[in-house]
């Protein structure tokens, strides 16, 4: 039986090694992709060590190979929140060091709670649960007092939060419409209707104008006073969806259907200023097409995050690493601001 956390490292395929930091230079994609995830084994899914490094021999192809092995990811001072279903089969919001260490379990309800996500400040987690009533609602736990506060009230539901970034506001999604209100509950209003589903990602901008979110494949922006609204990625057969804009404000990462296939969907880089194609042709891509990937989110220093069969994925260009390896179902990963306490 493997450790319930490993560090197995591959390379991504379809891209140049010369950007690091935060910005991503664009190349269309046109490569071929292998097998990024393997097959998950046994985890308890307790407080469990980070395991040693390993690489795969050849997982890239001849015209993609492996370096011996690469380093660790690097030692920055946050917290990775996920939610996963590795505790007698209940789904739970946990986290876990960008090292693979301290995985620690946050709720511990009988009801389902996910798509959890940090303010801005490192004080609070907000997540969807259906603790009361059977209907998805709208929570934020404080991090140090442990104390949950029911944030929506909505007949419809509500999924997906996401904190403003000056952490006084939280927008999701319930219906067919999006919405927001004060983190006490109070000042709803409507910011988007007419979508046609209840889930999908709502992603605010750097400094709080705007938020992105898709819609009928297409990824979307509005200003949050209604005053504009922008197509950022069109209409297309790879429906593109779950966007999130990056810390600088410039790019954005999604997750894309390629090929017609669910089953080959990736995650992509865009411009923040829009393409005007598919993003399977105008993007870069980050993850392989073995498993369908999803749930992208920007972090520091030009990691990004994903959800591909059941693990959590960590990319630092040009490495493709796992950072959760189980048989546990892991999803919707989120990054804590840096220097984030959870006691």
């Amino acid at each position: 039986m493997k450790p319930a956390i490993l560090g197995v490292c591959l390379m991504a395929v379809g891209l140049s090694a010369s950007c690091g930091g935060r910005h991503i230079d664009f190349e269309s994609d046109n490569a071929g992709g292998g097998d990024s995830n393997g097959n998950s084994n046994g985890n308890s899914g307790g407080n469990s060590g980070a395991g040693s490094m390993a690489c795969l021999e050849g997982a890239g192809g001849p015209s993609s190979p492996l370096p011996a092995c690469v380093p660790p990811p690097p030692a920055l001072d946050l917290w990775i929140a996920f939610d996963s279903d590795r505790v007698e089969l209940n789904r739970d919001v946990f986290v876990i060091r960008l090292s693979g260490r301290e995985l620690r379990r946050l709720t511990q309800e009988p009801s389902t709670e996910m798509e959890p996500t940090f303010s801005n400040d490192g004080m609070r987690l907000a997540f969807a649960s259906d603790r009361e009533g059977g209907i998805f609602q709208i929570y934020v736990l404080d991090l140090v007092s442990k104390a949950v506060a029911r944030v929506t009230n909505r007949a419809e539901g509500a999924r997906e939060p996401a904190f403003s970034p000056d952490g006084a506001s939280l927008a999701y999604r319930s219906g067919a419409a999006i919405y927001a209100s004060r983190t006490d509950a109070t000042e709803e209003r409507l910011l988007e209707d007419g979508l046609d589903s209840p889930s999908g990602a709502v992603t605010f901008s750097t400094d709080g104008a705007w938020i992105a979110y898709d819609d009928r494949g297409a990824i979307l922006a509005t200003r949050i006073d209604g005053s504009e609204s922008r197509v950022l990625v069109p209409p297309t057969a790879a429906s593109a969806s779950q966007a999130a804009i990056s810390p600088d404000g410039f790019n954005l990462v999604l997750q894309a259907s390629c090929e017609d296939n669910f089953f080959k969907s990736g995650i992509l880089v865009v411009p923040f200023s829009g393409v005007a194609t598919s993003p399977c042709t105008a993007g870069r891509r980050l993850s392989q097409y073995a498993w369908p990937s999803a749930h992208p989110a920007w972090g520091p220093e030009g990691l990004v995050l994903w959800d591909a069969n059941g693990d959590i994925m960590l990319f630092k260009d040009p490495i493709v690493t796992w950072l959760t390896r189980d048989s546990s179902d892991d999803r919707n990963p989120a990054w804590s601001p840096l220097g984030t306490q959870i006691p």
